[in-house]
């Protein structure tokens, strides 16, 4: 069985970053497969007019898990590899998987120096999230451990600039007004996001 071969591999004394990642498609085109078997029959349901009902079973997720659970062991064999903490976190991203934080705050403790991770993060907690809070304090954070980087203080000004027009827009809207009580919200929100997130803020 190829899965057997694959696993065969990653047992060896000194596996490849190589059999990780071929072993990893293997299983995304297995899902795939399974995903397309899946939207078939549901659509063959659909045009019988039948009234059963697919139920979600374990093996739905099975493939999701094991894909993870090989990235897992990648990270940890090939822990200076940042771009394997790359696909990890694309692949955690691109299924909303519930581990994503954790893998972003133990990339950021293997890599605290790189200052992409720094943006990643932030930009999925703006973007994905919509937590303008923990965006900005990643980006402050990066810019302290990466004081010389050009790429976060420009990704962390367009950040604030695109906060400060949806804002700028909100208020128009509804008609408010901008001064303190504004300043000193964003202020307290920023310490309380710190306080419950310190897992992101370790020394480096």
């Amino acid at each position: 069985m190829k899965r057997r071969k694959f696993e065969y591999r990653l047992k060896r004394p000194s596996p490849l970053k190589q059999d990780y990642l071929t072993f990893i498609d293997y299983e995304k085109h297995l899902h795939q497969l399974r995903c397309l078997r899946a939207r078939s029959i549901a659509r063959k349901l659909k045009e019988s007019e039948t009234k059963k009902r697919l139920k979600k079973s374990v093996s739905d997720d099975a493939g999701i898990l094991r894909i993870l659970g090989i990235f897992r062991l990648a990270v940890m064999r090939f822990k200076g590899d940042i771009d394997v903490w790359f696909r990890y976190l694309e692949f955690c991203r691109e299924h909303g998987h519930g581990r994503m934080k954790k893998v972003l705050v133990e990339a950021i403790g293997f890599h605290p120096k790189v200052p992409g991770l720094w943006i990643y993060t932030a930009a999925w907690e703006f973007d994905y999230n919509l937590n303008v809070v923990a965006a900005r304090a990643l980006m402050q954070t990066g810019l302290r451990v990466c004081s010389n980087s050009e790429d976060l203080w420009i990704e962390y000004l367009c950040m604030e600039l695109t906060y400060l027009n949806k804002l700028k827009t909100r208020k128009t809207f509804l008609g408010e007004e901008t001064g303190t009580f504004v300043r000193d919200h964003r202020e307290a929100e920023d310490i309380q996001w710190r306080e419950e997130n310190t897992d992101f803020f370790m020394p480096f």
